[in-house]
């Protein structure tokens, strides 16, 4: 009877449907009414009566989206019930996996209130089995904090700056888009009158240094084929950084030809830049590492300042990035909190320059935490609006197509890249991310499809560093942090 209630709303899934539908919606649909080999999907024992309780108010393919989402987010609450019962967690002392997804809140709402549709569908555990419900849209709203008009207002003073990736995943692009940005804005200080197009983007190519950090077992999936919690390696670099004559373990110099394990992105921006540099950080790793091998974040981040510094004709400021948000929340155990706590930890000579150390946040609210603008607040943080701005907009689009992070390359993806550029061109609300069929069509952490979308995303929070760590400390201490 349950497969039953699937196959039916599947059935009415007509040619003109399939065809108005993406790829992802498709696959989710799909992936529900024939699951691939090995892999498990919830069941729905009322799904066609809200199919049929939907079509009474929206059109078929509204409807079906809506459905999808519904999929989407049961799957992946499904899959992680199943992982914490295998691992026999806490989450051991129920039945839910396996047993039918209970939508009736889902149904009741609707009779209620039609536009409740636009709201979050949220799946939980509830006893026996899975239950879905809709969940208010709670807006960001980064964009209430006091705005900066123009990013010369930050790089006025920066000299070259070097831009640290600090959460791992895609960051390492967005270090790029800011690099750009940034060097957009001190050139057009120089030059008013400098062209802001992809023209600019080819008359400045080098656009000064990065480092990516990332841990030393993956935590996402990489190009096809790759696991999560494996080693991460390093192939053919060029070499390590070092620190008073020292080389610092698990610090890489990019090349071209450097391969790297997992979902690495290092040298994609590596033609548009001075330098690429990654470090692998050890914390909760050290004990299955020689003495000789072991070091921290805080000493990596100096080794490789330095090199870098020793061959540059200027003094660098260092700029920390973070897409999406996470860094706000503060959890102790994060690598985005334990990179802003090495950074700050940085002795001040390293960073001669009279502006501060900054932290960056591209697209937030991707990733934020329910109390991040309270957070952002109570740091002094400020906005700055990239979709005010048509040339920053067509310059970081460019550079994202350039590197294949549109959708178009199964191999290069982000969710929160994509998300930012949703963001860029408009299109708000629910939307479909354009990731890879082998993180949707997988039963080890599949990626949601759909992600809500709003006009702070195409934007960037700014905030000191030392100020951050400082109020996400007193958090912590708070019992805040998780």
């Amino acid at each position: 009877m349950q497969t039953l209630e699937s196959e039916k709303v599947y059935d009415c899934l007509d040619k003109e449907i399939r065809g108005k539908l993406s790829r992802n919606v498709l696959l989710v649909l799909q992936r529900q009414h024939r699951p691939p080999v090995g892999i498990s999907v919830p069941v729905f024992p009322r799904i066609f009566e809200f199919y049929q309780e939907l079509v009474t108010f929206q059109d078929n393919l509204s409807a079906f989206v809506i459905i999808a989402r519904l999929y989407d987010a049961a799957y992946i609450a499904h899959c992680r019930y199943r992982k914490g019962r295998e691992k026999e967690t806490p989450l051991n002392h129920t039945a839910a996996v396996g047993q039918g997804v209970d939508i009736t809140s889902l149904l009741q709402g609707i009779h209620t209130d039609q536009d409740i549709v636009s709201a979050r569908i949220v799946v939980s555990e509830d006893g026996d089995k899975l239950l879905a419900k809709w969940e208010p849209i709670r807006p960001a709203e980064f964009s209430s904090l006091p705005h900066i008009q123009s990013l010369s207002e930050i790089s006025k003073d920066l000299g070259q700056p070097i831009v640290i990736a600090g959460g791992g995943g895609s960051d390492i692009i967005s270090a790029s888009l800011v690099q750009h940005l940034l060097s957009r804005s001190q050139e057009s200080q120089r030059t008013p009158d400098q062209s802001t197009s992809t023209e600019a983007i080819e008359a400045h190519q080098k656009a000064g240094h990065l480092i990516s950090t990332r841990t030393r077992l993956t935590g996402s999936q990489g190009k096809p084929g790759s696991k999560i919690g494996e080693e991460r390696k390093v192939f053919s670099s060029g070499g390590q950084a070092t620190l008073h004559g020292h080389p610092v373990p698990d610090t890489y110099k990019i090349l071209p030809e450097t391969e790297i394990s997992g979902r690495a992105l290092e040298t994609v921006p590596l033609s548009r830049h001075n330098s690429v540099y990654l470090i692998l950080d050890q914390t909760g790793h050290e004990n299955s590492l020689p003495p000789e091998q072991r070091t921290d974040l805080t000493t990596q981040y100096q080794a490789v300042i330095s090199t870098i510094t020793d061959t540059s004709s200027t003094n660098p400021s260092i700029i920390s990035i973070d897409t999406g948000g996470d860094v706000l929340h503060p959890s102790p155990t994060s690598q985005d909190h334990r990179v802003q706590l090495a950074l700050a930890s940085l002795p001040t000579s390293i960073d001669p320059s009279s502006s501060p150390l900054l932290t960056l946040i591209l697209s937030p609210g991707v990733d934020s935490p329910p109390n991040a603008l309270s957070t952002a607040s109570s740091a002094n943080a400020h906005f700055y609006p990239l979709h005010t701005n048509p040339s920053e907009k067509t310059l970081l689009l460019d550079l994202l197509k350039e590197y294949r992070m549109d959708g178009s390359d199964p191999t290069r993806f982000g969710k929160t890249s994509l998300c930012f550029q949703k963001a860029l061109r408009g299109e708000l609300g629910w939307q479909v991310l354009e990731l890879p069929e082998h993180v949707v069509m997988t039963g080890e952490n599949p990626w949601a499809v759909f992600e809500w979308i709003e006009e702070g995303m195409a934007g960037v929070v700014v905030v000191e560093t030392r100020k951050l760590v400082e109020v996400m400390g007193n958090m912590v201490k708070g019992g805040e942090g998780g």
